[in-house]
């Protein structure tokens, strides 16, 4: 068994511009609160990344973990489901 932790990912071996804007976690931050739905397809179609800004992989770009980016989708589904059952 791998005692490394769950949430720690190696680097990706691609560069920035190869990635979507869309796909990056600021967008995906940003559609969470201000359109929701684009949150659910950006994440159920396939990965986001983010940069390392501190520490020892400094610049370095990541894959956005599965369990968080599963948080997100569930949370936001979640928001949905209040705002359509508060408005309706």
């Amino acid at each position: 068994m791998n005692d490394k932790n769950i949430l720690m990912q190696d680097a990706l071996d691609i560069r920035e511009d190869e990635i979507p804007w869309y796909r990056w976690r600021w967008f995906f931050a940003l559609t969470f609160f201000f359109f929701s739905p684009a949150t659910l397809v950006i994440g159920f179609t396939g990965n986001v990344y983010f940069k390392k800004v501190f520490g020892k992989n400094q610049g370095e770009v990541f894959k956005l973990p599965n369990l968080n980016k599963y948080m997100i989708l569930v949370g936001t589904i979640l928001l949905l489901v209040n705002n359509i059952r508060y408005f309706y």
